[in-house]
């Protein structure tokens, strides 16, 4: 069995044991793990005394507030997503057959199976609609109810009666598209569930360390006594499930109040069936927990747990750090005493910094995650592969009740076309490593080009959709103005400003020698402007754009007369995005849907999709959002004050006759009170500095690496995010550590003052001990 003692077997080969022998006879340990009397010793020993267990039990109420509260807001998402869905009565749109085209598949499949049960046929029932396509031309619209929600189900009913077609386009209804959603929401939780485990495996895992350390003596004795890493881990283990069944129902309660709080709301149907899991869960974090502690604890020798009770192993020698004589007292002895106990304290502070810099970065989530969910997104997407939407179609859609705006980008990389621009210094500084030099200038093909027409002006005006500096009107009609952005990849990388002038190239012709095979840019680049004939067009910024661009291009905003001249080509809007008013409703939705459809039925070869975006704004209305991060945030930050004052407590008490001595040798109790608020200070101020240095670090990686890497390679959403260090945040985050540092060292003073007075008058008699 593991961490037995080491002995020679018949070959005189040292025999030790490991975790793999643990785990080869897991189920006689479990046996015995779960037997009454492993059982009821635990939880005879917790509530004798339960006092040295308190913060355990409080830690054990964060813990298991995690858990409950991912899932009550999941119980609450899917809840609402059902309510909404059965009031959606279709799962699938086919639209863009004909009459005929429509009749033919009715009478081939549709008629056979209508007469079957729905589990023969997939569906309950379908409705026909008829709207207008091409000018003259009607087509059909069928709405599906199927027997089953899900998008996988959807694709293979379509695939059974070969719906599709080049004109014909299929998309997915509410009720289809709710139900993904509860399964994407289920799958998130899941994964936020694993993490959790791990961030609380973390929490336990740092008081038990604290915890072994100040209890050596005892676990010295046990290993004394033959328990080995198997007895070990069934005291320790079961002393924790203990406290985590005592504490279960108190958490329940806590989780629910807070989630309460928040929300408004809560869902109670799902929480039975979640008991079982979550003390399973419970159980996995705590043997997750609990095993690296006791590993550590039974590879040592009980002769050495025994001699270091006294924290000694973290202690170093008072003569090598502090001569006490000809040195002020408190604070010379109490500023060496800082190395003396130099290990004790960076444990201590490696464990309250971690979590209070998981707070920080737990905020700046929560506000990323809450600036991305306010972000609008579009409804519909109006998309079309033959002519221009036209300006008729925009107009008709527009001014409509609900609609809050359209949006299209009429683009063009530099690139497809081998075009590139020219650069002073100081406009390239921020991307000076993408770019080439040339001549004098800065040549770089990093950017797209951009029509701006009359109708998209209007709209951008209208809904307030860029922060501009300059007149962004002169760019319409101009072949000698421009307008520019200046963000790539979510950051502020160019220096542009209203008046500049940027020397745009127009490829001519090229010779042979030209390679454009390779991704790379900047090698493309190169080639180019060797090889390479250009006409170059000098235009003036009338405008600095900031657009909340977080891809890896910036724009050049031109009139479409501007983009014909330089690039040859005609500007066609082929894209369209229509958003909704925050407070339209599902129906309202619904009509407009077919408003829109019918508006765009002129254009040739026009699809109008539908994004679901009003069905997930509606249920983050209604559930946590960010704030679900921000709730767990403030858990983690609760366990940095319960490290403090668990451990504080317990090193003042090992550290009660050195401060008798201190009092005997003339020590008064204004000299110990600056003792202990020096200590207190000290501390303090390491962790305040050390939070707010690793926090501001944290944070930024974590912007870097959601806002500025992952949509760099493609991942992730291109949502605009600028990175600001949560002061707010930081002030509670200061405030809770000042104080914890300050009364956890403190408070023990007071201790060691009523303990003394009590001692007196046991002396004088005026009490028995």
């Amino acid at each position: 069995m593991a961490y037995r003692k080491p002995y020679y077997n018949e070959d005189h080969k040292l025999v030790r044991y490991g975790l793999k022998d643990f785990f080869s006879d897991a189920g006689t340990f479990f046996s015995r793990f779960f037997s009454p009397r492993t059982v009821g010793a635990a939880f005879a020993n917790v509530i004798k005394s339960f006092r040295e267990y308190l913060v355990f039990f409080l830690a054990l109420i964060i813990v298991q507030s995690f858990f409950w509260i991912l899932w009550m807001d999941f119980d609450l998402y899917s809840s609402e997503a059902e309510t909404i869905s059965r009031n959606c009565d279709y799962n699938l749109i086919v639209e863009g057959y004909t009459d005929q085209e429509w009749s033919n598949l009715f009478n081939g499949n549709f008629y056979i199976h209508n007469n079957e049960q729905p589990e023969s046929r997939g569906y309950e029932s379908y409705e026909i609609s008829h709207y207008y396509g091409n000018p003259g031309e009607v087509l059909v619209r069928v709405k599906f109810l199927l027997i089953k929600d899900t998008v996988e189900y959807c694709n293979s009913f379509l695939s059974r009666y070969r719906l599709g077609g080049e004109n014909v386009s299929c998309t997915y209804g509410e009720r289809t598209l709710y139900h993904q959603r509860i399964a994407e929401k289920e799958s998130e939780t899941v994964r936020n569930t694993v993490l959790c485990a791990l961030f609380s495996a973390l929490i336990i895992v740092s008081l038990f360390v604290i915890r072994v350390n100040h209890f050596k003596f005892k676990y010295g004795i046990y290993m004394s006594f033959g328990a080995n890493f198997e007895k070990l881990i069934e005291v320790c283990a079961w002393e924790m499930l203990s406290l985590a069944l005592i504490s279960f129902i108190p958490a329940l309660a806590f989780s629910g109040l807070l989630f309460y709080i928040v929300t408004g709301r809560i869902e109670l149907a799902g929480i039975p069936g979640r008991v079982l899991p979550s003390i399973l869960w419970l159980l996995c974090v705590i043997f997750a927990a609990v095993i690296p502690a006791v590993r550590i604890i039974a590879s040592k020798t009980p002769l050495s747990l025994i001699s270091a009770e006294d924290n000694s192993n973290l202690v170093s020698s008072p003569m090598r750090s502090f001569r006490i004589f000809g040195k002020s007292f408190p604070f010379h002895y109490e500023l060496y005493g800082f190395i003396r106990f130099r290990k004790y304290y960076a444990i201590l502070l490696g464990f309250c910094i971690a979590f209070t810099t998981m707070y920080s970065c737990g905020i700046f989530l929560a506000d990323m995650d809450k600036t991305k969910s306010e972000t609008p997104t579009a409804q519909f997407n109006i998309e079309s592969s033959i002519d221009e939407i036209d300006d008729t179609v925009i107009e008709e859609i527009i001014d409509k009740d609900g609609v809050r705006g359209l949006y299209w980008e009429n683009t063009l990389s530099c690139t497809a076309i081998s075009s590139h621009i020219l650069l002073n210094e100081d406009q390239a500084r921020g991307i000076s490593g993408k770019t080439v030099d040339w001549k004098k200038y800065k040549a770089d093909n990093n950017f797209r080009y951009f029509v701006l027409d009359n109708l998209l002006y209007e709209e951008v005006e209208r809904g307030k959709l860029w922060e501009t500096d300059g007149d962004l009107e002169s760019v319409l009609g101009s072949t000698e103005k421009v307008a520019v952005t200046c963000s790539m990849n979510n950051q502020n990388l160019l220096n542009f400003k209203v008046g500049d002038t940027v020397t745009i190239a127009a490829l001519i012709d090229m010779d042979n020698s030209v390679k454009l095979e390779t991704a790379d840019r900047r090698l493309i680049l190169t080639q180019l402007l060797r090889g390479g004939d250009f006409n170059y067009y000098t235009v003036e910024i009338a405008a600095v754009i900031d657009d909340g661009d977080a891809t890896g291009e910036y724009s050049v905003i031109m009139s479409p007369e501007l983009y014909s001249k330089i690039t040859g080509r005609e500007s066609k809007r082929m894209n369209v995005s229509v958003y909704l008013e925050d407070d339209c409703s599902i129906l309202r939705s619904e009509e407009l849907r077919n408003v829109i459809s019918n508006a765009v039925s002129s254009n040739s070869g026009t699809v109008l999709r539908e994004t679901g975006a009003i069905y997930e704004k509606h249920l983050q209305n209604v559930c946590v959002a960010g704030r679900l991060i921000t709730i767990e945030a403030f858990a983690l930050l609760l366990v940095s004050p319960l490290v403090w004052f668990f451990s504080q407590s317990m090193f003042m008490k090992k550290r009660r006759d050195e401060i008798y001595i201190l009092g005997a040798l003339g020590g008064t109790d204004r000299d110990l009170s600056r003792l202990f608020s020096l200590s207190g200070a000290i501390l303090a101020c390491v962790s305040c500095v050390a939070t707010a240095c690793l926090s501001s670090l944290l944070t930024y990686g974590v912007f870097w690496f959601f806002n500025v890497f992952m949509p760099s390679f493609g991942f992730g959403e291109n949502v605009r995010y600028e990175y600001s260090f949560s002061w707010g945040g930081f002030a509670v985050c200061f405030a809770v550590s000042l104080l914890s540092a300050v009364l956890a060292s403190y408070l023990p003073f007071l201790s060691y003052i009523r303990e003394r007075e009590y001692r007196k008058r046991v002396v004088n008699g005026e009490i028995k001990d």
